[in-house]
């Protein structure tokens, strides 16, 4: 699975980004993977929207990952993962009722804002992280008024979640470091 998507990422790339294309692949599959706990939890709690949100992400992935499986602009990829992976938790936090309800699932958002680190380098991933910074004050602000018209899902539920977004968010981000260094430590034995 591992070189199927590095075969992917690879494609049409010099030697020089291949780290941080197939560092964005892997980072994109597998928050696309664990969508789907988010996805079905949505679902079966009745939260139709809730669940839209992850899964739009889901299809929008599969279809960048088609995309650039047949030759098709990577930058392309690039920018729509990481604009999604920084606006879409933020808007399902708001959907569902702030931070509290949603077990503070804007934290994905940081999964960008680290990872643009390794897709669009330093220089580059700076405007992500100051994107995050903001949503998280607009969330901050905004908090009351989307908590008030929200329907959160159960107490053990958003415990639940808050565990799962914690492990989530740290699991991806050491997978990325994990995948970016290691290429670059196998380069240099």
């Amino acid at each position: 699975m591992r070189e199927r998507l590095a075969a992917v990422a690879e494609r049409g790339a010099s030697s020089g980004d291949r780290a941080g294309r197939s560092t964005l692949v892997v980072a994109s599959t597998t928050v696309m993977v664990l969508a789907i706990i988010w996805v079905a939890t949505y679902l079966v709690l009745d939260q139709p929207v809730a669940a839209a949100i992850p899964f739009a992400y889901q299809v929008a992935t599969v279809i960048g990952l088609a995309a650039i499986s047949r030759g098709h602009s990577f930058r392309a990829f690039q920018i729509s993962q990481v604009t999604l992976m920084t606006l879409l938790p933020f808007v399902l936090q708001w959907t569902i009722g702030g931070y509290a309800a949603s077990s503070a699932v804007s934290l994905w958002a940081l999964v960008a804002a680290l990872g643009a680190v390794f897709f669009l380098g330093a220089k580059g991933a700076i405007r992500w992280f100051v994107a995050f910074c903001a949503l998280t004050l607009i969330s901050a602000i905004i908090d009351p008024a989307v908590a008030a018209v929200a329907h959160p899902p159960p107490a053990s539920v958003r415990t639940a979640f808050f565990a799962l977004n914690v492990v989530g968010v740290a699991t991806t981000a050491y997978l990325i470091v994990q995948y970016f260094v290691r290429p670059m430590a196998l380069r240099v034995k």
